[in-house]
This record gives C-alpha cells, sequence and structure tokens, in this order.
C-alpha cells in the first residue's frame, strides 16, 4: 500500500512504454565500475563515453523535448536516466520519463481543487523534486505541499508543509525521511508567492548520500528573501536536522556528510540593476567561511553596472581543492553603462573590457591558499574533477582534460555544446 505522501497516477504498462521513447544503443556497455561522460546530442540522443580513455560506450533516446530543458535530466551512478517534462499548465502534477525498462513514466506530485465554504475554493497542490540516490539504488522526492484558500481570484491564506520520503526505482516502498509544518500564512498581497515562506531541498548532482539541506524561504515580488537553511543527516535509519548559522541562498557543491559545503553569495541587484553588491562564493565548515571568489576585490567593478560571478564549483575528491568556473552578465560585445551611482573609470573600463574577453574561466585553487590559483584557463568552462587529478572542461564546443597540477591539456575528442548538456558520473 502506498503512503499518502506518494502520489503515483495509475498509468497501463502498454501506454507507458507506448510513450517511452526507443532506447539507441551505440556499442557494447561500459563496466559497470566505470566513470562515465554523458553528452546530450542535438538529435535528442545521450551517448555515454568512459572517463578514462574517452571511448563511446552506448546511449538511449531521450523524449523529444529533453535538449530544451537540460537542467529536468538526472542520470544515477546506476545509469538509469530520469526527464522531468515540462508542467503541463493545468496541475502541479509532474511527469518523469525514465530509462529504467521496469518504470518507464512516474507520476509525483499533488494538486486537487474543491469549494471552500463561505465562497471560492480550496487548492491543494505540490510539484515534487526527485533525486537519486548517490548510490543509484533508490529515489529521493522532496515536496513543498500546501493548500490555500482563493476568493475573487486572489489567494486569501495558505497553510504548507514539507516532506521528504524515499521510494525504489519505480515509485514502490515510500518510507517517511523528514516532514515539518510551516507557519500558517495570510496572503497579504493577494499571492502567497510574495509573503509566504517556502521549503525547498538541495543535493549535490550526485544524489543523496546521508545528507540534505532544507531552505525556507520567500520568493517575494521584486526580491528573494532567504530565511533559514537545516542540514539534515542520516545517522542510522533517523534522519536528523541541524539549522545552519546562516541560510543559504545558492550552493554550489558540499561534502563530508554535508560539513563542508560550496556557497555562492549572488549580487543583491534588482529592479533592472545586475551590480549592486558584491558576488562572493564561499568554501563552508562549521563556522567558518573562506572566500576563494570575491567579484570586487578581483576584477575592481564598483562603477560599471556588470556583474562577474562563479556559475558552477566542485570540490576535488580529496576535499583539498575547488575548482569553479568564472562568468558575467554580459557578453564582450554589449554595451557597458555605469553602475547605480557609478563614476566614470576609463581604466576600470578598460580592464573589465579585457576580462571579459577572457571569459568564461576555469580556475582551481587549494583551500590552503584560496587567494592564489594554482591554474587559470580563459574560455574554458568547468564540468567537474573526472578524478583527484584531473578537471573536465569545455572549450570551443570539445571537452578537454586537464591537469589540475602542471595545467597540461588532454584533448578528448568529445564534442558538446554547452556544458548543461554534459554530465559526468
Amino acid at each position: 500500500m502506498r503512503s499518502c505522501l506518494v502520489a503515483i497516477l495509475a498509468v497501463t504498462a502498454a501506454t507507458l512504454f507506448a510513450q517511452a521513447p526507443a532506447r539507441v544503443t551505440v556499442n557494447a556497455g561500459a563496466p559497470a565500475n566505470l566513470r562515465v561522460i554523458w553528452v546530450l546530442q542535438p538529435d535528442g540522443r545521450l551517448l555515454m563515453y568512459d572517463a578514462e580513455q574517452f571511448r563511446s560506450w552506448q546511449g538511449m533516446k531521450l523524449p523529444a523535448d529533453a535538449r530544451k530543458n537540460p537542467e529536468s535530466i538526472s542520470i544515477s551512478r546506476s545509469r538509469v536516466v530520469l526527464y522531468a517534462y515540462p508542467p503541463d499548465g493545468r496541475t502541479a502534477l509532474r511527469r518523469y520519463w525514465s530509462s529504467n525498462a521496469y518504470a518507464p513514466e512516474l507520476v509525483g506530485g499533488a494538486w486537487d481543487q474543491r469549494p471552500a465554504s463561505g465562497g471560492g475554493f480550496s487548492l491543494l497542490e505540490a510539484t515534487p523534486a526527485l533525486y537519486f540516490s548517490s548510490d543509484g539504488q533508490s529515489l529521493f522526492w522532496f515536496e513543498h505541499r500546501q493548500q490555500s484558500l482563493v476568493r475573487g481570484g486572489a489567494d486569501i491564506t495558505r497553510d504548507a508543509r514539507f516532506l521528504a520520503w524515499t521510494t525504489d526505482l519505480k515509485g514502490d516502498n515510500p518510507r517517511q525521511v523528514a516532514q515539518f509544518t510551516l507557519p500558517p500564512c495570510k496572503c497579504e498581497t493577494g499571492v502567497c508567492s510574495e509573503s509566504c515562506p517556502e521549503a525547498d531541498a538541495w543535493a549535490p548532482d550526485s544524489g543523496v548520500s546521508d545528507f540534505f539541506f532544507v531552505t525556507r524561504w520567500v520568493p517575494g515580488q521584486i526580491g528573494s528573501r532567504y530565511e533559514e537553511t537545516s542540514l539534515y543527516q542520516k545517522s542510522g535509519e533517523a534522519w536528523t536536522p541541524r539549522k545552519l548559522p546562516d541560510p543559504v541562498e545558492r550552493f554550489l557543491d558540499a561534502a563530508d556528510h554535508g560539513n563542508v559545503y560550496i556557497e555562492a553569495v549572488p549580487d543583491g541587484g534588482c529592479c533592472g540593476w545586475a551590480n549592486e553588491s558584491d558576488d562572493i562564493t564561499y568554501v563552508v565548515r562549521g563556522d567558518k567561511a573562506v572566500a576563494i571568489f570575491d567579484e570586487r576585490r578581483r576584477f575592481n567593478n564598483n562603477n560599471y553596472d556588470v556583474s562577474f560571478f562563479t556559475a558552477a564549483a566542485a570540490f576535488s575528491p580529496g576535499l583539498d581543492r575547488v575548482a569553479y568556473t568564472i562568468t558575467g552578465n554580459l557578453q564582450p560585445n554589449e554595451e557597458i553603462r555605469l553602475s547605480d551611482g557609478g563614476k566614470p573609470s576609463p581604466d576600470e573600463l578598460k580592464a573589465i573590457k579585457q576580462a571579459m574577453t577572457e571569459l568564461p574561466r576555469t580556475e582551481a585553487v587549494a583551500l590552503s591558499a584560496p587567494e592564489h590559483p594554482v591554474i587559470s584557463l580563459p574560455n574554458t568552462e568547468l564540468i567537474g574533477w573526472l578524478d583527484g587529478q584531473r578537471l573536465l572542461v569545455l572549450k570551443s564546443g570539445e571537452l578537454q582534460a586537464v591537469d589540475a597540477a602542471s595545467g597540461k591539456i588532454t584533448p578528448t575528442g568529445i564534442k558538446a555544446d554547452a556544458p548543461k548538456y554534459v554530465f559526468l558520473r
């Protein structure tokens, strides 16, 4: 009997298999213990290459719209692929295509609308976030589930709770991991998301091992407000939350049971301005935060409305180094205007323009000396660490392996249009 926490719609096996795109085999499958690189092709094929010799192994055909939504693709260490179809615009339910032949489609979430006492209607809705476990043998479901009272086209009140549970790869055998109730909220502006807190989970792309994070935040009308972040850690069969000293707006990576993570603090600019504060990226362990990137210290761009930030970052397997990509919000040929309150500075503008021609840039730093990059590669984008010594980067449409100590580059012969189409597992 499925728990009420899991909303899986009943669909016949014949219908599921009819909807699933045919799998396309390139050649023999790679050994199970081999780390692999997946690359999504323009025609929707997802091809696999080994991370040692960069030879092609096997692939599959994904749904037609996957190429347009690569952020909705998840790949497990056991090489099961999930793709979350775009919302249908009618309900909060989410459909997932799966390469698992035993469960080629999953549907999760909640949606129910019914008349309310006193007029209007009551709306229950939840759209799950779905993660693999780090070993690829199970699924973790995270939900912000809310019930709103709607009258006259406006949200009046909202009750919400956060739910987390795990299932097998078919969505069966649910087991509760965590849950809590958020305080009742009056939707002061007529839109709950503008004044009421929500709760969202985050875990590394590699999947949930023995930790994940949950952040309470208010999306807001012109800017979001982050209230608190808790680290959930597993001990035995229990998951225990611990509130972090400060809320985290954006995680880039985490390791060591969640005790160390990379946090990006984005610019606080709004209302058409991109550079109203400092973009900083920290490595945080306990109460100690070490800056590995500081926009204004690095680029001295206070007077101009151009923002530099880390688009991606990853710990090395030994947790002694961090690699990251620096990018900007403008292209080299775009106009650069003064920031709000900025004063013209020809030298500053010249340095900014020169820096922009070398972006995106991949760097790696040792955490023992984070102010001095050990490598700095212009016009490249980080994919991740191939192993304890080598990085995988993208340059001019080709993946390259880079020795993180010497900077030696080894071409892989693998083509990719952008980092969002590459998955390292």
